[in-house]
């Protein structure tokens, strides 16, 4: 039965991979068993070779089932290998080349990526448990338990129950988004503070004791940075603008203005300057969500 994806160390400890991945092959050793044999596609026969050469039939069974996925694929194998924090896969051609040093290598038809098809970077950090215990199979070539979603990973395809949740938070957040423009304003003034509470900051003054510019002056002990916090209920384009040229000599690391009631062309602007962030709408009612703040919410709104 050929295999839809089939993972393969690319040396002990990973030591091909670079040099597979820059020249667009795949390589395996086993050089103990004649080619001849692999050609063969024969489980029992490769099994019997190994048997020759292994000290146990356990280890013969073991390195015979992985050999076999070598010649036991097609040109619509996927191909996946893990190196330097990425996910790389490729596709094979069918048949391999014999070396002389009876290692046996696959030219990729195409080439090694770590990046979906949609062009989103396969990161190990982003990936799947089920599909990253993988990383510690101790041999060279096994079938993954994930295989399903290593295709919808490389297609950009999402499992439906995903595309519900995604769907289901969508509908929370805009719910919340309106719930916190009906707060009372010192209770939106809380929330905030509260927010960047839950967020790990420390409050170095009280609201507004330094300037009427700065609500807040935190610390991130753990960031090592020192913030400053402007809170409005409603704010237009033009008073966020004179704010942002007022305090920009100011000597912070970063800087947050939070609005809650966003007007005219600040409803739709989007700040690119790194150092100042633009809390709104549903930028907004996600950092409450994150931080486990929509239950005070709910019981605000009551």
């Amino acid at each position: 039965m050929r295999k839809l994806v089939v993972y393969i160390k690319l040396g002990s400890g990973g030591n091909w991979a670079k040099e597979c991945i820059e020249n667009n092959y795949i390589k395996i050793g086993f050089t103990e068993i004649s080619s001849d044999i692999i050609l063969t596609k024969d489980v029992k026969s490769i099994k019997a070779e190994y048997e020759r050469v292994c000290k146990s039939n356990y280890e013969a069974g073991n390195f015979s089932s992985q050999l076999f996925l070598f010649p036991d694929t097609d040109e619509n194998t996927i191909w996946i290998t893990f190196h330097n924090q990425l996910m790389y896969w490729c596709r094979a051609e069918l048949n391999f080349e014999v070396k002389a040093d009876n290692t046996k290598i696959k030219k990729c038809i195409i080439p090694w990526q770590a990046s979906s098809k949609g062009g989103t970077e396969l990161r190990l950090d982003n990936l799947s448990g089920k599909l990253l215990k993988t990383q510690g199979f101790r041999g060279t070539l096994c079938v993954p338990a994930a295989e399903d979603y290593v295709i919808r990973k490389i297609n950009d395809k999402e499992d439906e129950e995903l595309v519900a949740l995604k769907h289901s938070k969508d509908e929370v957040l805009t719910s919340l988004n309106i719930i916190v423009k009906n707060l009372y304003w010192d209770d939106f003034e809380l929330l905030i503070d509260l927010l960047f509470l839950r967020a790990g900051f420390q409050r170095v003054s009280e609201a507004g004791a330094l300037l009427k510019e700065i609500d807040l002056s935190l610390f991130h002990p753990v960031l090592n940075l020192n913030v400053f916090v402007q809170i409005k209920c409603e704010c237009d384009y033009k008073t966020y603008l004179e704010w942002k040229n007022k305090v920009e000599a100011q000597l912070y690391d970063l800087f947050y203005f939070v609005c809650n009631i966003p007007k005219g062309d600040l409803i739709n602007f989007k700040e690119e300057n790194k150092k100042f962030h633009l809390l709104k709408d549903i930028e907004l009612a996600e950092m409450i969500l994150l931080n486990g703040l929509i239950d005070w919410v709910m019981r605000k709104a009551k």
